[in-house]
């Protein structure tokens, strides 16, 4: 009785199996710095709220500057935080898909911040500058992730060193 082998087993074996496995670790990096991105976006609106005294009982129509700039800087980030997220887990789901909709992400994060970096220094900017450029800097690394060879292998649908060596048998039984 011998056993068939398993899908791990073949996988193991597989000479193509070395791309399949840096294509998932590559997946797993690029997951977990959007991640950790979104962490770090969830920390600056923590940090933002918890600046504001809430022990202070006002009206809701007349709340501090810092109470109403701490809660728009909520509202505004929770949808990217959540993209974020939503884009981590695409990456490890449907790999492409999560790579395009990381780097929108990451685009439209960098078109904002410029925007932000070259307005002049309003008070009532969401975060404090020092935030702003760190946020940016992330944004930054994840694109140019995205962007190396490790990043683009998530594009690809098969590693092409697998897909060489399924060719490979179909043209000796062709020849011989």
């Amino acid at each position: 009785m011998t056993e068939a082998p398993t899908a791990q087993h073949t996988a193991s074996s597989d000479p193509g199996a070395a791309g399949g496995s840096q294509r998932r670790w590559s997946a797993q990096i690029a997951a977990g710095a959007l991640f950790v991105q979104a962490l770090v976006y969830a920390a600056a609106v923590a940090l933002r709220l918890l600046g504001v005294q809430w022990e202070v009982t006002v009206d809701i129509f007349s709340l501090p500057e810092e109470a109403f700039l701490a809660a728009i800087t909520a509202v505004i980030l929770a949808p990217v935080i959540v993209a974020m997220l939503i884009a981590a887990l695409l990456i490890l789901v449907r790999p492409p898909l999560g790579w395009t909709v990381a780097q929108f992400i990451q685009t439209v994060l960098l078109l904002v911040g410029v925007q932000l970096y070259f307005t002049s220094g309003d008070p009532a900017m969401l975060l404090p500058v020092m935030w702003r450029d760190f946020l940016m800097l992330g944004s930054i690394l994840i694109v140019i992730y995205l962007n190396s060879p490790e990043g683009r292998l998530l594009l690809a649908r098969r590693s092409s060193h697998a897909t060489a060596h399924e060719a490979a048998p179909s043209s000796r039984t062709a020849h011989g």
